[in-house]
């Protein structure tokens, strides 16, 4: 049997790029976050050469507001061939092929993901991310921790200050998803860093069923997986941030500089 470990140019990269954007800077005007300028580039090609660092080659953008503007940017700006289903794009000097997902713009981040699902017909597993959050984290390591784990999810805990849902983990070998905190509770904690893989269980009726509509991947859905025993966490303690607001930008400047172009 192939190793899937080395076939990472076939596995997919769900990229979720939707979102009612944020007010960047004085302008007033909304962005979505994939299109905020970080180091000279768009925030999610950033995201993408992360992933095209490690071997992967197979993108799908499940894009919502100012959609328009986001390929725009691909064709413009990294030689996108936007004329299909499987198109052509050129990052970090590498050939690869991504396909747009438009979904409403007010669609949740499960509602996105679901909508992606016939693109990732044939995969044993596919990634998932956001486009407004950058990281060091080792890609390749994540999908070995991932595959031999056994479970139908996988996320990453990064070390933060705390202003997200912290992760409900126990210390030591066990790297069991327990639950969430409602509130931040303490200054440091784990807290759910965006990079995920999942298998294709998570369309079960259980997760995102296709009956169910509205679900949100961060909350419902990994509540379940968790409660499932079907959640495991791959500790990171390098670098990670996301995008909220201004200053948010250096940091993320920063992890960029480390990224191929």
């Amino acid at each position: 049997m192939p190793n899937p470990i080395s076939n990472l140019a076939e596995t997919p990269v769900v990229i979720l790029c939707g979102g009612k954007g944020i007010v960047i800077d004085d302008s007033g005007l909304r962005t979505n976050k994939a299109l905020i300028q970080v180091a000279g580039h768009a925030i999610v090609t950033w995201v993408m050469r992360h992933y095209v660092s490690a071997g992967f080659r197979n993108f799908i953008l499940a894009t919502g507001f100012q959609s328009d503007k986001l390929v725009d940017m691909l064709k413009s700006n990294h030689g996108a061939t936007l004329n299909g289903d499987v198109q052509s794009l050129l990052l970090a000097g590498t050939r690869c092929s991504v396909s747009i997902v438009t979904t409403p713009d007010n669609a949740t981040t499960g509602d996105r993901l679901k909508a992606c699902r016939p693109y990732l017909r044939g995969a044993d597993y596919f990634c998932t991310s956001y486009s407004d959050t950058l990281s060091d984290v080792n890609l390749t390591e994540l999908c070995r921790f991932h595959l031999f784990g056994g479970q139908i999810a996988s996320l990453v805990a990064a070390e933060y200050p705390v202003r997200f849902r912290i992760l409900g983990m126990r210390l030591g070998d066990d790297t069991r998803v327990r639950g969430f905190a409602t509130k931040p509770v303490i200054e440091m904690a784990p807290i759910n860093g965006g990079f995920y893989l999942f298998n294709h269980a998570i369309f079960d009726e259980r997760y995102l069923g296709v009956s169910q509509d509205n679900l949100v991947l961060e909350n419902e859905v990994l509540d379940r997986l968790s409660a499932d025993g079907q959640l495991r966490a791959f500790c990171h303690k390098g670098r990670w941030q996301t995008l909220d607001c201004e200053r948010d930008l250096i940091p993320l400047s920063q992890i960029a500089a480390s990224i191929p172009t």
